[in-house]
């Protein structure tokens, strides 16, 4: 991280990414740019995915 010229992370809703803010907070200490970046706008299988699971262990039909 120290040499890094740049750090960009991902955010939830749920902050089930918690190691991208403690990085983020890290680049920010060494002054390196930082970017957070919603998981749905990158990866919106993985917050579909989320969404299923969550209603499969919740015994939701749909």
């Amino acid at each position: 991280m120290s040499e890094a010229n740049y750090f960009i992370g991902i955010y939830d809703e749920d902050q089930s990414y918690r190691g991208c803010i403690i990085e983020n907070r890290t680049a920010k200490s060494y002054g390196i740019p930082s970017y957070i970046v919603n998981i749905s706008f990158i990866a919106p299988d993985v917050i579909e995915q989320k969404r299923i699971d969550k209603r499969v262990a919740n015994l939701e039909i749909y």
